[in-house]
């Protein structure tokens, strides 16, 4: 897969923003955390940063804020930033589903083998494709009809803190614009061997803080 770090000009694109049309309704992370209870506080204080942060984007989205909040985390350090990365492409919906996962290994930027969080992963992010109908009232997803088929939202946030990081603790933001080819009763009933036109574009990044 191609290589979607950023350079400082992608950057400052995404610190632009970008719009999504969510209305005005609540938006939020949906939260994945694998992390010990010495970095629960921690992981808690980010998490309430980036879902205020967010929270800004309700009426438009804008990747600006989330890339705000996470500079201003105490110790934190930027490690990797993925803006707008974009992928259309007719495939299976698994296909869809792992391309992102190895996006969460991009932003992650360090080799890390904890496999109870990627399970966790990957069945997050099948949950971005199949299942939507039992979502539809879920904050971390939004959803519209377009001209070009069914389009719609999707924000995660994960974080990892065990032995392999170190003493520290790694947060992702990870926001997924999807647009479908298909009608939105068809949308809602994907399933992972199923094949549709699928368009992306992801915005996400991490953020590492020591864990005291």
């Amino acid at each position: 897969m191609t290589d979607l770090s950023t350079t400082a000009q992608a950057e400052q694109s995404a610190a632009d923003g970008r719009t999504g049309g969510a209305g005005t309704a609540t938006v939020a992370f949906k939260p994945l955390f694998e992390v010990s209870p010495a970095a629960k506080d921690l992981v808690a204080a980010a998490e309430a940063r980036f879902q205020s942060a967010l929270a800004e984007s309700a009426a438009e989205f804008r990747f600006g804020p989330i890339q705000a909040a996470a500079k201003d985390l105490p110790g934190g350090s930027l490690v990797r930033i993925i803006p707008g990365f974009g992928l259309q492409e007719q495939a299976p919906t698994h296909v869809m589903v792992l391309t992102l996962k190895e996006a969460v290994r991009q932003a992650l930027s360090r080799p890390l083998d904890n496999d109870e969080f990627w399970e966790r992963t990957e069945k997050a992010l099948t949950s971005a494709f199949v299942g939507l109908g039992e979502q539809l009232d879920a904050p971390h997803l939004v959803l519209r009809p377009t001209a070009e088929g069914t389009s719609y939202d999707y924000h995660l946030l994960f974080a990892l803190e065990d032995e392999e990081t170190e003493g520290f603790l790694y947060v992702v933001a990870f926001c997924v614009h999807v647009t479908v080819g298909l009608d939105r009763a068809q949308v809602l009933e994907l399933s992972v061997e199923d094949t549709a036109p699928y368009s992306i574009r992801l915005d996400a990044l991490c953020v590492r803080q020591p864990v005291a």
